[in-house]
């Protein structure tokens, strides 16, 4: 069976996320890491980063299917 791989985009909660997080956002995301480098240790996860485009910034996800 072929390997099947999805790109996930993580929209942030409102359009000024990365320049002015609050310290409460902050520590979700810093929860929201250690999730995701969690799951890429268990190799579930390819690649996850943040997407600092200045018109759009987001994070993305490349995770394998369950087999």
């Amino acid at each position: 069976m072929d390997k099947i791989h999805f790109d996930i985009k993580l929209i942030p909660g409102h359009p000024t996320f990365a320049k002015d997080t609050t310290t409460e956002e902050r520590g979700i995301m810093q929860q929201h890491v250690i999730y995701w480098r969690g799951m890429m240790d268990k190799g579930a996860v390819i690649v996850f980063c943040p997407v600092l485009d200045p018109k759009d910034a987001y994070g993305l996800g490349i995770v394998k299917s369950r087999e």
